[in-house]
């Protein structure tokens, strides 16, 4: 749980009385699937964790302070590195992306997977309540697997409106 609650292999080593080269030894063991298992979910979670100090910087900078005999004599906001900021931004990206390329991979085409996206976006948006003050007509949700080809995207320059 400590790798998990700190992100660092040396606390939680230290915490249960190990190494950090006997808890890597561990995790490479044959027989220790289960650690490995656990040390990789108490990873992830950390990262979660870590993801959010690196924002914080990012968005607030670092405070900084300067002490005389103990006291506080000077404090400032240094702003965040730009390389924090562009690292933060790609592993974003790259993040989106994993997920966007395992999503797709278990489907045969790309509009295959779109379809089912859209379906079940029209699933969960018919499953919301109604909300008061939204009186009106009521929408039917539209058949997505049902079509055969793309919609028509209509231009302002298709328009017939009169001048």
């Amino acid at each position: 749980m400590r790798l998990a609650d700190t992100g660092s292999v040396t606390a939680a080593a230290q915490g249960v009385g190990m190494t950090v080269q006997t808890a890597y030894r561990l995790r490479r063991h044959p027989d220790a699937t289960a650690f490995r298992e656990a040390w990789d979910r108490a990873v992830e979670q950390a990262s979660g964790l870590i993801e959010q100090i690196a924002l914080s910087r990012v968005l607030n900078g670092e405070r900084e302070s300067r002490y005389l005999h103990g006291t506080e004599i000077e404090a400032r906001v240094r702003p965040c590195s730009d390389r924090l900021l562009i690292y933060m931004l790609e592993r974003q990206e790259r993040q989106r992306r994993q997920r966007q390329w395992s999503a797709r991979r278990s489907f045969p085409t790309p509009e295959a997977f779109e379809t089912a996206e859209l379906t079940s976006l029209a699933m969960q948006a018919e499953s919301l309540p109604d909300a008061p003050g939204l009186e009106g007509e009521e929408l039917t949700p539209f058949d997505f697997a049902a079509r055969h080809h793309a919609p028509k995207l209509v231009t302002p320059s298709d328009s017939s409106t009169p001048n």
